[in-house]
């Protein structure tokens, strides 16, 4: 297993040579399950929303368009494996701007919950008004997951035009820049777990 460094080194030269990454075992099995645990524990407590499109102060339901639920994480008041995990990912910017000059000065991260049939359409996670966000991010929680299980994420690529089929696999990380790539979320079959968000400049 890679320690923490050279996964960060692994992730920056496949971000530097192709423009995304994707990562097995980015954390391992324990940190998965107490993060699905605080996930849980939200659906419990009735803090996830449906998510919406647009720039904040546009933003609308679109439910033919992206059907997730969200709760964002606070690394002040979040669950002991939130905070951990937003210290990890702030570990991986900082990485970043120290071998790559990216000038990343914060991240966003929430939840994301995709229920059975639900999917998120072809789109860029960029504004003609919104820049800030140089790199997406996305951890998947999804324990035992099974290919019947569906709700892949296709990454649009100017090599793979149709689109690369990315398996929602718990632990697996996968960063994109997120003015170059299209993407999307196949309708999924049931319950579809990730921490999703963006680097920001």
């Amino acid at each position: 297993m890679l320690n923490q460094e050279e996964k960060f080194e692994a992730l920056v030269i496949a971000l530097s040579e192709k423009g995304y990454a994707i990562m097995d075992y980015f954390i391992n099995d324990d940190a998965v399950a107490q993060l699905v645990d605080c996930l849980l524990q939200h659906q419990i407590n009735g803090t996830f929303k449906a998510a919406g499109i647009r720039k904040t102060a546009e933003q609308h339901l679109a439910p033919k368009i992206r059907g997730d639920q969200i709760v964002w994480l606070n690394a002040e008041t979040g669950a002991v494996a939130e905070q951990a995990y937003l210290k990890l990912i702030t570990a991986f910017q900082q990485y970043l701007n120290h071998t790559c000059y990216t000038g990343i000065i914060a991240n966003e991260l929430h939840y994301s919950c995709y229920h059975n049939n639900q999917f998120y359409k072809r789109h860029l996670d960029v504004f003609k008004t919104q820049t800030s966000r140089a790199y997406s991010i996305i951890l998947y929680l999804n324990l035992n997951w099974q290919s019947a299980d569906a709700g892949e994420l296709v990454l649009y690529t100017k090599q793979e035009p149709n689109g690369i089929r990315i398996a929602p696999l718990a632990g697996r990380l996968v960063c994109f820049e997120s003015a170059d790539f299209e993407h999307e979320v196949l309708a999924t079959t049931c319950q579809r777990y990730s921490i999703t968000g963006w680097l920001l400049r």
